[in-house]
């Protein structure tokens, strides 16, 4: 039984041309810095509201 399973996962492949060329694909440069610039303003609010709170609440 055992034998079966791995030689049907032997032949399977598990990712097609298609799947392979766009995971070796280079995003665009905005997904790249719109990405990097989500970021930048999460970390930029996160420390506002802590010092805010810091403010507020001491």
């Amino acid at each position: 039984m055992m034998d079966n399973s791995k030689e049907n996962h032997d032949r399977i492949e598990l990712r097609s041309d298609k799947v392979r060329d766009l995971l070796n694909e280079r995003p665009p440069a905005i997904l790249r810095y719109g990405t990097a610039v989500i970021a930048v303003v999460f970390l930029i609010a996160a420390a506002a509201l802590a010092w805010w709170l810091r403010d507020t609440l001491w």
